[in-house]
Parts: C-alpha cells; structure tokens; sequence
C-alpha cells in the first residue's frame, strides 16, 4: 500500500509498496481518488495506480483500447492531475497536456477524450460544477483557471490573456474548491485567495505585510471547509490560516500551535473532524476546535 507520504516542494512523495514483495516504487502524487466500489485511485508523475483495499495490492493501470472522438496513438497516462468519479466504474481523468478523458473500468477503455484547443499545463484540483455537474474546473500551472463542458468538449481559460475582465492575473490556480452555492475559491501563487462566481473574481485577498488580519502570504495552495464550516487555508512560507467570511480577515495559526512550518501544501478532513496538513516538516494532525497540533509524523 501507500505506506508514507511526504512533500517535495508543491507536491507530494508516495513510496508504493505490495506486501510480501520486493519492489518499490517512489513517485509524485497530484491526485487521489476513491471509486463506488471503495477501489483507490493515485494519479500523479508516475500516471495512474489502484489500490485494492481487499488484496492490499497496488496496480499500475491504463487503457487498452481508445474508442474516442479523438483516438490517440498512445494509451500511456504519463501525468494525471485529476481524478473524478464519473459514473459507476467510469472516471474522468484530467491529464498535465489540460485534456479529460473518459475511462470505462472493467473494460479499461477510453470512452471520450477531450483536448484543450490552446497550450496549457496541467488539470489541478478538478471539481464538478455543483450548479451544472457536466462542467468541470480545474486550474492550470500556465493558464490560470480552466472550465470544460463534458458534453461538447468547449473549453474556456481565465487569465491575463484570455476572459480579462474576469480579474484571474495568476499563471498558477494550483486548488479550485466550490461551496453548494456555486462560489468558487481559488488558490493561486501571486494573487492569493480569490473568491470567484464562475464569471469573475468577487474579492481578492492578498498579504499585506502591514496587515496582521491579512493573509499569511499570496501563494495560496489550497483550500478546505472545516467541520464547523470555517475555511481553511494552507500558503506557501504563510503558514495555516483560518478565513472569517463575515469580516474578510484571516487568523493565522503559528508555532504556538505546535507547528514547526510556514509552509503548507495541502489539508484534508477527515471523518473526526481533524485536519490533515502536509507540509515540508511532515505531516501534522491539527484539531480545529483547540487549534493544536495533536500529532506529527515527520
């Protein structure tokens, strides 16, 4: 199984390992997935594996047939930085070249492949529209934010260059997370948190050095709704914040708390209600009700 997970720099390390065999493979991870059967999807580097909760084995998994509007010469899955449960045993897979593919399960068949019609790196932290769950978001290393409609395979980029009166300056979205209501939050490098209705960017919340209540810096990785509804949010050399909505103000949580890093690459919660923080120290367990760092696995 995946036995360790560690950080290197914006992404994480996971050391593979079957029980009772020799080999070992270390490889990046982007993106982890759980399917309706309880099979668990790693993408990353390193393309894609499931792991078999039931026979505790790994495998490294690609398709073997390409039945698409756009077949491909090659079936390999060289990077994947998204994985989405389409439907039962189907799975949306977003690639670092920002096309989506369609994958059939049992019969390990490309079902669709969607290609984004400009250059652009990576499908980062994927989401389904909660409005229209045919869209999917997904942010890029080179082009700011991407949105593609499954259905047709229309893409649409918002930066500097494309859609500039949506207010997305940043190259790097690197985490779009999206409440019920259909606000969208999006972690970028340079332009910190930005709070976005699926058109434009409502608010921007940047580091301002003279501001204690600000955030704890402008390069964003990640963002996650606690268990009490708070939003949590993981920076690069700012630490772990907690944002207050009704005040735009942000409380940044220090070395008091039991950390022994600024720099936070991601946050997960699990079904206790604790958050789970990878950083360049190793991994903490921080509950968000004492704010305390209750365990390290550095």
């Amino acid at each position: 199984p995946i036995y360790r997970i560690f950080p290197d720099r914006s992404i994480w390390t996971a050391r593979f390992e079957n029980e009772g065999l020799p080999e070992k493979h270390l490889e990046p991870v982007l993106a982890v997935s759980e399917d309706s059967s309880g099979g668990v999807w790693v993408g990353g580097v390193g393309g894609l594996k499931r792991y078999n909760k039931d026979t505790k084995r790994y495998s490294r998994w690609q398709p073997v047939s390409d039945f698409s509007e756009n077949p491909s010469p090659s079936l390999a899955l060289n990077e994947v930085n998204t994985i989405l449960q389409a439907a039962d045993e189907r799975l949306w897979i977003g690639e670092v070249d920002s096309s989506f593919l369609l994958v059939d399960i049992p019969s390990r068949t490309v079902l669709r492949r969607l290609k984004s019609p400009q250059s652009a790196f990576g499908t980062w932290g994927g989401v389904y529209d909660p409005s229209n769950p045919e869209v999917i978001w997904f942010g890029s290393q080179t082009s700011g934010l991407g949105r593609v409609d499954t259905t047709n395979g229309a893409y649409q980029f918002f930066n500097s260059n494309s859609n500039t009166d949506a207010g997305i300056t940043a190259a790097f979205v690197s985490r779009v997370a999206v409440s019920q209501s259909g606000t969208f939050w999006l972690s970028t490098w340079g332009q910190g948190l930005l709070k976005f209705d699926g058109e434009k960017v409502i608010t921007s919340y940047l580091h301002d050095p003279d501001d204690p209540t600000s955030i704890g810096s402008s390069n964003v990785s990640e963002v996650e709704r606690g268990p009490q509804g708070q939003l949590w949010v993981a920076t690069i050399e700012g630490g772990l914040n907690v944002f207050d909505e009704s005040t735009g103000t942000f409380e940044r949580m220090g070395r008091e708390t039991g950390l022994t890093t600024n720099t936070i690459f991601a946050i997960e919660t699990d079904e206790k209600g604790f958050l789970w923080l990878v950083t360049n120290a190793g991994v903490f367990q921080f509950d968000p009700n004492s704010r305390r760092v209750v365990a390290n696995y550095g």
